[in-house]
């Protein structure tokens, strides 16, 4: 609420003798009231919850000053757990609120047994929100009733007048009735007011239809009853606005200028200079440094960030009344008030059009549709205007260095403050054109695959991420800093040992770069359908986690975006033998889908592969036809990770295969490397129990089984189950020249030659430069006594690949 907004100032109200408003009054409720009895508990789904919420009863009488609510509310304890809830408390503000307690009952069964006859309720100051900088000054009385079972009901009613003399006799409220996922038995809201004040209301869906009666001379009464009352549930996905559910709001004023009007004065006044202020003499240095209104308000925004200390003090009348800019700059402390009051004064000596301006942080979405409401706001940024164009100042932030880099807020909408009135203005921020989060990792594979690769890695932050991180490290001694940026990369990068990490910020980019160092254990692994090894390329998946699945709520509900985004990844790899015979698979990408702008290359240049990636989103919500539209495009495109492919010829040396061989696999594709290791070595019988334990994992997966059946190919074993293989395989791909090659080399030992020239010409049909199938078709057609063919297909083969021949040779297979 604006009147506990982040940014309260003045607290020299709250100082002085204890006024009556600290202390809690006691006595019957008022006669406008009509309290509800407590209902019986009836047997249902609430039975199972800790506390069953029995009642909650609000009346609200509007009156010249503003308003008086009263609450009233019974829960019954149901389990040892609910007795932790039995605790009561009553906050509000001294400033401008007084409560009075009417009764604190246990209920146990016919016995009403009166808590406040033996106990006295503790009113306390506690600053929760300390450690955030946070000087509310509301007061909290508590108490925690003696005697409380499981079973019994406890009963509070009280009473809370507000009336804020800065409100001129206005009245509103907003009442957000039901908890999340939890039922009421019974529910009222009642609000009255006189024919003297004209209160409009709106009621939010997820309740009953209000009843509205007239009443002999003049009072109106409203009143929501409801039983079994549940807040009403959101679309899953949906923006902000369709959260707001099961609420009621009431105001007097007619429309959000007679808000803007009643504010702009308390602004107005606070940063008015008088003439001997210091603050005229750092205006008059900002103008001597600066040359144009742009570079004077950036100076002067960067002054007011940097030079007065964050301390939000809501401790005056209501917490709406701003503290004077010479009380803020002097005492070097602000809330978002004071720090607005001094950046207007400052641009208004400067001669730069500003005003301020009030907005939700929490529910600016949505805000249109609302009443006029100051209590709705919570926070307050300068309207510049400088050469036609409007910048929005945020005094509380850090880190802007120019009013280029400083983009419109997320806040949805703003309420410029002006003496005449204004009217809400829409916040419409731009897409990023500069990445929030930009990481590069280059890894130097040339030692050879399995080698260990030195490791580069640098995330790069901007703009707030950049200020977040900035402000995170700078208040830890160096150790600690070390152990944390230890501890990022640990997460991000596991499988990248770490030697040295680094942080810098860059202040004139606003930037924050984190550095690492290491050694990469980089894990290539056996593609079984094309027989050679592949990398996949570190967050080269793109749209990975993005869905638009909605199970409860309006199916014609939008669905947010996160918004504005831009996140930049990028790899590159040194790639070893000069990086002959490498490939890329994974095809580019240029799409704009569900709201978002996708991007991708890759390319090997050279012995350097190098992929960059990037998600962009470009609006903050899309409608559920163009979410449902966009489903199987994202999909699709989550499922592509990009792989740098060695050739199948790629021979590992000694090394690089102890290292394959040390590894412990637990994926399908890890025991497939492990077994082409294994085949490397010569050990078939291994290879095939780490094909099974691959194949078990991945049954339908055509080239594990191909990869099976060329194994005991190759160690003329169990021949009959590897043409089993090798048949299976096929029913999934009939017209993969790999999987035909296999069963023919089978066909091959087992002396079948008719069946496997059959094989070998229907895969050379699909890849007539397949060496290893013309070289072996040469042999089989040799030994069926067609010479000529086989000289010239064993000749075809050596061209492509001269190894085929030493290949074989080791496999018992020769001329």
């Amino acid at each position: 609420m604006f009147r506990f907004m982040c940014c309260v100032a003045a607290f020299a109200l709250a100082a002085g003798a204890a006024r009556a408003a600290d202390k809690l009054s006691f006595g019957p409720p008022e006669a406008w009231i009509r309290p509800l009895p407590v209902p019986s508990p009836k047997a249902g789904p609430e039975d199972g919850q800790p506390v069953r919420r029995l009642l909650s009863d609000f009346q609200v009488k509007y009156d010249a000053e503003g308003e008086v609510v009263y609450h009233h509310s019974a829960s019954r304890v149901q389990s040892p757990e609910g007795l932790q809830s039995g605790a009561v408390a009553i906050s509000w503000n001294p400033a401008v609120e007084t409560v009075t307690v009417h009764s604190l009952h246990i209920i146990r069964g016919a016995q009403v047994i009166d808590v406040l006859a033996s106990q006295k309720l503790t009113v306390l100051r506690r600053e929760t929100n300390l450690e955030r900088a946070m000087l509310d000054g509301v007061l909290t009385a508590t108490l925690q009733p003696e005697g409380l079972q499981v079973g019994d009901v406890l009963e509070l009613s009280y009473s809370v007048a507000h009336h804020d003399p800065v409100m001129h006799g206005h009245s509103e409220l907003f009442l957000g009735l039901l908890p999340a996922r939890v039922a009421v038995d019974r529910l009222q809201i009642r609000e009255l007011w006189p024919s003297s004040k004209v209160m409009h209301w709106r009621e939010v869906a997820g309740l009953s239809p209000a009843s509205v009666v007239t009443r002999p001379g003049g009072e109106t009464e409203l009143l929501v009853s409801e039983d079994d009352a549940v807040r009403a549930k959101a679309p899953d996905g949906a923006p902000a606005r369709f959260s707001d559910l099961s609420n009621v709001e009431a105001s007097d004023f007619r429309d959000w200028r007679e808000v803007s009007a009643l504010m702009a004065p308390l602004f107005a006044k606070a940063a008015m200079l008088p003439a001997n202020s210091p603050l005229r003499a750092e205006a008059a240095k900002i103008r001597a440094a600066a040359t144009d209104p742009k570079l004077e308000a950036a100076a002067a925004l960067r002054l007011v960030q940097d030079q007065i200390r964050y301390l939000f003090l809501g401790m005056n009348e209501g917490g709406y009344v701003p503290a004077d800019a010479d009380a803020t700059w002097s005492r070097r402390f602000g809330d978002c008030k004071g720090k607005t009051v001094v950046l207007l004064a400052l641009l208004h000596e400067l001669g730069i059009e500003a005003e301020p301006a009030i907005v939700s942080t929490q529910i600016g979405d949505g805000m249109d549709a609302r009443l006029p409401n100051v209590e709705l706001f919570d926070h307050v940024l300068v309207r510049a205007v400088i050469a036609g164009k409007v910048y929005w100042l945020d005094g509380t932030r850090t880190g802007d260095r120019s009013l280029d880099g400083v983009g419109v807020p997320t806040f949805g909408w703003a309420l410029p403050l002006t003496e005449p009135g204004a009217n809400l203005e829409k916040l419409v921020p731009e897409p990023l054109s500069t990445p929030l989060l930009e990481t590069s990792v280059r890894l130097d594979a040339s030692a050879g695959l399995d080698a260990v690769a030195p490791a580069h890695v640098e995330m790069v932050f901007r703009g707030d991420m950049a200020t977040m991180m900035q402000v995170g490290l700078a208040s830890k001694p160096p150790a600690e800093v070390d152990k944390t940026l230890r501890d990022v990369w640990k997460s991000s990068l596991p499988w990248i040992e770490i030697k040295s990490v680094k942080a810098a910020y860059d202040d004139a980019a606003n930037e924050e770069h984190f550095t690492m160092d290491g050694a990469a254990n980089m894990t290539w692994t056996l593609n079984a359908n094309f027989g050679a090894r592949e990398y996949a390329v570190d967050d080269s998946q793109l749209a990975a986690g993005v869905s638009f699945k909605r199970e409860v709520g309006a199916a014609d509900a939008p669905f947010a975006i996160p918004f504005p985004v831009f996140i930049k990844t990028s790899e590159t790899i040194v790639l070893p033998q000069r990086g002959k015979g490498f490939s890329v698979v994974g095809e580019e990408v240029d799409k704009t889908i569900g709201g978002a702008a996708y991007r991708r290359i890759s390319r090997i240049d050279a012995d350097v592969f190098t992929m960059e990636a990037s998600a962009r989103s470009l609006t903050s919500e899309i409608s559920a036809a163009e979410a449902a539209a966009a489903k199987p495009a994202l999909r699709e495109l989550s499922d592509v990770v990009v792989h740098v492919r060695a050739p199948a010829t790629y021979a590992s040396g000694d090394s690089e295969l102890q290292i394959r061989l040390a590894r412990t696999p637990q994926l399908a594709n890890e025991f497939a490397d492990r077994a082409d290791a294994r085949t490397i070595k010569g050990d078939y019988s291994g290879a095939v129990k780490d094909y099974d334990q691959a194949i078990q994992l991945k049954p339908d997966d055509g080239g594990l089984l191909n990869a099976r059946c060329f194994t005991r190919g190759i160690a003329n074993v169990d021949l009959k189950e590897a043409i089993d293989d090798c048949n299976a395989a096929l029913a999934l791909d009939p017209h993969n020249a790999a999987y035909l090659d296999s069963r023919g080399f089978v066909f091959f030992r087992l002396g079948q030659l008719d069946k496997a020239m059959t094989d070998f010409k229907a895969a050379l049909d699909v890849d007539p430069k397949q060496s290893e199938t013309l070289y072996v078709k040469g042999i089989a057609e040799r030994r069926l006594g067609d010479a000529a063919q086989a000289e010239a297909d064993i000749k075809a083969a050596k061209a492509l690949d001269q190894a085929v021949v030493a290949t074989y040779a080791r496999y018992g297979v020769s001329q």
